[in-house]
């Protein structure tokens, strides 16, 4: 099996960390490897710093990419990757030295050759440099998506046959793109491998737009979901998927409506017809909520919630 990995990195005014990163990837103990590293427009040293770094250093290379964002920037390092496999590396992360390595032979233990991508768990470190594990026990890939526990653009590895088929990156997202990404790979080739071990650090970063503009970020998660929704009628997905993915969606316009309560009415009235019932148990709708809900509908709930919480 060839397992050449290419590496890419995109940066945007990444000179804080993007070191720190590359070298990450230059101590991993998978050596069959390329590094792409991306500029996206940076106004800092972030380019100077990178050239220097790699100039001598092989199977490296520094590109520039001028429409703005990390999915063009990605799309750029995927046409230049010379590799089967794909890991894409945010600047201000980073990866433990074997994280290829266990991936890779993971795949290489599979008797099923044609794998997606490879779903793997994390490390998250916050603002103050706390860091926990980010662990899910997962088994299918459809629960997995539809749980939002489908790994994440860093600790996942993609095989590039299939990022191709697809398109790669939709450029046009302002946010989710990672979502979108996983669930145009799942509707390609729905075959992946789960990796148990959290071997890539995702570090919160101020300037994220899940941070700067969350109740778009919300808005966009539902929207992909509506997709994911319509593809698994069209499939005939099992009563219980469907009512998993319902339930996730019914908790996003929950939580999009303490900030835009116009734009998740909008995204409900669309969605779920009216005797749809919310799951009490593991989605934090009580039992109240919910009698309100199939009562009176979703404003009467939302603003009876609202009263109560404000009363408490």
């Amino acid at each position: 099996m060839a397992s050449k990995v290419s590496v890419i990195i995109p940066c945007f005014n990444a000179s804080r960390h993007v070191l720190r990163a590359v070298e990450s990837v230059l101590e991993q103990t998978w050596l069959d490897l390329e590094l792409i590293c991306v500029d996206n427009n940076s106004s800092d040293d972030t380019l100077d710093i990178l050239r220097t770094r790699l100039k001598e250093v092989p199977n490296a290379m520094v590109l520039s990419e001028k429409k703005k964002g990390a999915s063009a920037a990605r799309n750029r390092g995927l046409k230049e990757a010379s590799g089967n496999w794909i890991q894409f590396l945010d600047a201000d992360d980073f990866l433990m030295p074997r994280k290829i390595s266990t991936q890779v032979e993971l795949l290489e233990s599979e008797e099923e050759k044609e794998i997606s991508f490879v779903i793997g768990n994390s490390i998250k470190e916050s603002f103050d440099g706390n860091r926990k594990e980010i662990i899910y026990d997962a088994k299918d890939p459809w629960v997995s998506i539809v749980r939002l526990e489908i790994g994440n653009t860093c600790s996942n590895l993609f095989n590039k046959n299939y990022l191709s088929q697809i398109g790669g990156w939709n450029e046009e997202l302002k946010s989710s793109q990672e979502f979108d990404l996983m669930f145009r790979l799942l509707q390609c080739n729905d075959k992946v491998l789960f990796d148990s071990v959290a071997n890539t650090v995702v570090v919160a970063t101020e300037n994220s737009i899940n941070f700067t503009d969350l109740p778009g970020n919300i808005s966009r998660i539902i929207e992909v979901q509506r997709r994911i929704k319509a593809h698994l009628v069209s499939v005939n997905a099992s009563p219980e998927l469907l009512g998993l993915l319902d339930n996730m969606i019914f908790s996003k316009v929950r939580e999009l409506a303490n900030f835009d309560y116009r734009l998740a009415k909008t995204h409900h009235d669309a969605l779920f017809e009216r005797d749809f019932i919310p799951d009490g148990e593991e989605f934090g709708v009580s039992s109240s909520y919910s009698k309100v809900y199939q009562k009176f509908g979703f404003s009467v709930a939302q603003k009876t919630q609202k009263i109560y919480s404000f009363i408490k």
